[in-house]
């Protein structure tokens, strides 16, 4: 029931709260994660979801920015890989996302897509089949690393955008991050660098996968 998908949330990223200064002694080594694959079907939910992510390590800036370009490889567009495989080619999916969150010292990244139930084990397939393919696109990062670049010099700048923008480097980095320093991070960065820093950490066996099963039979 619904108790259950708070509880596993709660066992595994409960004690993670955003800006607070904690000293958790975390293990980023897979044999800590002793469950990898869980299945759920709480009755409040109307639309079963396939989630797969991982905790990572603290994000400085630059790491930070990795992850922020290989998410938009990944989903950036409607003709995005994981969009293109998963809903386009093959109808599996209503919609699906890709995230990342920063917290003073954790990380995570994740996958998320809203499906039926009975299309899961093909979505995983398709998910790790896809992943390290579009690290190894350096058209899609040349692409994307343009793209977020663009979007940053010509974004309209309003001043409680710069607040936020202020708190939340802040809060992720401890400091704030000028434009300039952005960009020049931004425009330094190789292919070569994303794949060394990525690849390692996009290895099946250390992320939790949950199926959140809601498909109702008659």
């Amino acid at each position: 029931d619904e108790t259950e998908l708070i509880n596993l949330c709660e066992k595994h990223f409960g004690q993670l709260k955003a800006g607070a200064k904690t000293v958790r002694g975390l293990d980023f080594k897979p044999q800590q994660l002793t469950e990898k694959i869980v299945t759920l079907s709480p009755e409040k939910y109307n639309r079963s979801i396939y989630s797969v992510a991982r905790v990572l390590p603290p994000l400085d800036m630059k790491t930070g920015v990795y992850w922020r370009i290989f998410a938009a490889m990944l989903s950036r567009g409607m003709t995005s890989p994981l969009f293109k495989a998963i809903r386009e080619d093959r109808g599996l999916a209503y919609n699906i996302g890709v995230h990342r969150r920063t917290y003073t010292d954790v990380a995570l990244f994740g996958i998320s897509v809203s499906t039926q139930f009975k299309n899961m084990d093909e979505i995983d397939t398709i998910v790790w089949d896809v992943l390290p393919k579009v690290l190894e696109d350096e058209a899609r990062f040349n692409e994307m690393k343009h793209s977020i670049t663009q979007s940053a010099t010509y974004a309209e700048f309003t001043v409680g955008g710069l607040v936020d923008d202020a708190v939340n480097d802040v809060a992720d980095y401890g400091r704030v991050v000028t434009l300039d320093e952005y960009l020049t991070l931004l425009n330094d960065m190789t292919h070569a660098d994303l794949k060394s820093y990525i690849k390692p950490l996009i290895q099946k066996d250390d992320y939790l996968t949950i199926r959140v099963d809601c498909d109702r039979k008659e």
